[in-house]
């Protein structure tokens, strides 16, 4: 078990270490009138809590109508999209800090450690978030349902080659390697994950330059989020009670799951489960234009009108 905070913090570490920037890397922020990460970073991950928190009542809130479940689908993936874009913003700012900090050096570490950050975005949040804002794709709700356990995804759905349309696992030039569906609660639960970890890398390379000069008392700060530290082991029960069964090509993933442990939230990793037995899928195609092909999801492409 990870242990991702520091004790009575719930938010990146990064975050309160904000207070121990040294006077020189506080003068380099202000001289590139860049925010401070103290501040920012509690914004961003409470944004991220509250963007989950919003996301697990629509899911729980019961259906009456397989048109209200289908409604209530495509209202969690409009927040999904927010969390891709909360991890780009995020990955962007965190450059910004490093490269604002960072010593005049060659061999500083510089772009090492930039590459590593944007590297956790990879396949499953940088890919899709700029197909959907600069070729007109967008997340496709799909479900996967064995009749005990029930799913809910997304498909980075939109134009392929030839004029089709379709998952963008299928297109050559920028879907290579891209799950064809995304299970939902994994992907929510990766996202919190990455907040740590993309905070995590950067912390570790401002402490390496001297940027951060933490001790002791940096960690026993005040803490002004004592209300929302009281709400959030609530929330991650919520979304570790989520399934953790991943759709075909993540199985290799590993699943996290969190708790609050003495103040301080923690993280273990836990095998991602297959659906046994008969699997029913669920797909809502997205608008396609008159005379157009489209390739479902987990389906022969010769076999799609």
């Amino acid at each position: 078990m990870k242990e991702l905070s520091y004790t009575n913090h719930v938010v990146p570490k990064l975050s309160v270490d904000g207070v121990a920037f040294t006077t020189e890397a506080v003068a380099k922020l202000d001289d590139k009138q860049l925010a401070h990460p103290g501040n920012l970073l509690a914004k961003i991950y409470w944004d991220v809590i509250e963007v989950l928190t919003d996301m697990l009542d629509i899911l729980e809130a019961p259906s009456a109508s397989s048109q209200v479940a289908d409604r209530k689908h495509r209202a969690v993936l409009r927040h999904a999209e927010i969390l891709m874009l909360r991890c780009t913003s995020l990955n962007d700012y965190l450059k910004k800090l490093l490269s604002a900090c960072a010593p005049n050096d060659p061999k500083s570490g510089l772009e090492q450690c930039c590459a590593a950050i944007e590297m956790r975005l990879g396949k499953n949040i940088k890919v899709p978030i700029n197909k959907l804002k600069h070729d007109g794709f967008t997340l496709a709700p799909i479900a996967l349902t064995n009749g005990v356990a029930a799913v809910p995804g997304f498909v980075v759905y939109g134009p392929l080659p030839n004029g089709v349309t379709g998952p963008l696992s299928f297109s050559g030039k920028h879907g290579a390697g891209t799950p064809e569906g995304y299970s939902l609660p994994l992907f929510m639960r990766r996202v919190l994950a990455l907040i740590f970890e993309m905070t995590d890398l950067a912390r570790d390379q401002l402490l390496k330059w001297g940027a951060i000069t933490p001790s002791a008392e940096t960690a026993k700060a005040h803490n002004p989020n004592d209300v929302r530290i009281e709400a959030l082991p609530a929330l991650l029960e919520r979304l570790n009670a989520l399934p953790h069964h991943g759709f075909q090509g993540e199985h290799t993933a590993r699943s996290p799951m969190f708790q609050v442990k003495e103040g301080t939230v923690t993280m273990q990793l836990i095998p991602t489960r297959r659906l046994r037995g008969t699997v029913k899928v669920e797909f809502q195609i997205p608008a396609v234009h008159a005379g157009s092909s489209f390739q479902m999801p987990y389906w022969d492409r010769q076999r799609s009108k």
